[in-house]
């Protein structure tokens, strides 16, 4: 009965469940074609064996990652309803043909809370993947540098199932992905579902992206100066949003005479300017990445022992001269030791700059 053909619950329960459905089934194959390579590769190696389990694993997080923000915001859809306080009546806000109150629609719920449980746990997977990996994401060394630690980090091939959760983030900053994902949901899924009012909801909104703006703002948890800036913007075009939408229900914009059209043309405003940013931005960026991979090159191991050489004051107070490695580059002598983590950081980055120099461009001290 709930399923009778051709009728709107009908169709648009069948959508949702779907829409739930289709991520499991793309996992459930990516399983089956992981343990079909598992069995052709049952004498080989154990390294084979554990590239092929990481592969795999790999596919099904970038699926959830991938689904998980569509389908959540199609659940949280289907649990919005209207109510209709004079009449007792409810119906659901995205298909006002579908009653809220009907048992058709009562046993849909009930089936898609599983599903919404199911989804929500998604991230709290993702956390413990990346605790059990914490030692190798961030050593919380006492001698701690950034860019070695980044450095030790990217090249980690044990870390390249779960890369994608963490690379774009600072060493200490290996769980905010997580965090990331559930602040989309309750953005996108949550917010909606806190009132029937308009301007309460985009009050709650104000408050999220004035919470968000000011974390993104103190905290900068990606490891590129320019995602972080990114951020920002994009936190302050979130709170403008939430404003005008309030601005327009309680009639302000009337008062100072804008209308919505005109509130509307704002926004369009904004937000294009926005784009606008981050493609120039990003267009700079990549121009000057090209330019340096032109001469960068890779630390090797012998380079990186050096590194940290500088930062732990190994074998003394000594001058050491690295006539191996194209461009000369000599750690100057120093008479005292460095104490604080800020000289060995200033220490090390400089020895960084020296590396990622052209050696024609080498400053010998």
């Amino acid at each position: 009965e709930c399923f009778q053909s051709g009728t709107p619950s009908y169709r648009y329960f069948f959508k949702v469940y779907v829409w739930c459905c289709l991520p499991i089934f793309a996992i459930a194959f990516i399983v089956l074609i992981g343990l079909a390579r598992l069995v052709h590769h049952n004498q080989s190696i154990v390294t084979l064996r554990g590239k092929v389990i990481n592969q795999h694993i790999w596919m099904i997080l970038l699926v959830t990652y991938l689904v998980l923000p569509a389908v959540t915001n199609k659940q949280f859809q289907s649990l919005d309803c209207i109510k209709l306080n004079h009449e007792g009546l409810s119906f659901l806000r995205v298909d006002s043909e579908i009653s809220c109150i009907s048992s058709n629609y009562v046993q849909f719920r009930s089936i898609l809370i599983v599903f919404i449980i199911l989804y929500q746990s998604i991230p709290i997977l993702w956390l413990l993947l990346l605790y059990r990996n914490r030692a190798k994401l961030d050593r919380q060394s006492k001698d701690h540098n950034e860019a070695l630690e980044l450095h030790d980090r990217d090249n980690n091939t044990k870390l390249d199932h779960i890369r994608f959760l963490f690379q774009d983030y600072r060493v200490s900053k290996w769980w905010f992905e997580v965090l990331e994902m559930y602040r989309r949901i309750v953005f996108i899924g949550v917010l909606p579902l806190t009132s029937t009012i308009t301007s309460k909801r985009a009050s709650f909104g104000c408050y999220l992206a004035i919470a968000s703006l000011i974390y993104f703002r103190e905290n900068q948890p990606y490891r590129h100066e320019f995602t972080n800036s990114i951020a920002h913007v994009a936190q302050v075009t979130i709170l403008l949003t939430f404003f005008a939408a309030i601005s327009i229900d309680t009639g302000v914009v009337i008062d100072v005479g804008m209308g919505d059209l005109g509130i509307g043309v704002f926004l369009v405003g904004v937000n294009l300017l926005v784009f606008s940013l981050v493609v120039v931005l990003a267009w700079s960026q990549y121009r000057q990445r090209q330019i340096e991979a032109q001469w960068r090159k890779a630390l090797n191991t012998r380079e990186f022992s050096v590194v940290r050489r500088v930062m732990n004051e190994e074998e003394g107070r000594n001058a050491v001269i690295l006539d191996d490695i194209e461009g000369d580059i000599e750690l100057p002598q120093r008479n005292n030791p460095m104490k604080s983590v800020e000289e060995k950081d200033k220490a090390v980055n400089e020895m960084l700059k020296q590396y990622l120099l052209r050696p024609q461009d080498v400053v010998m001290i």
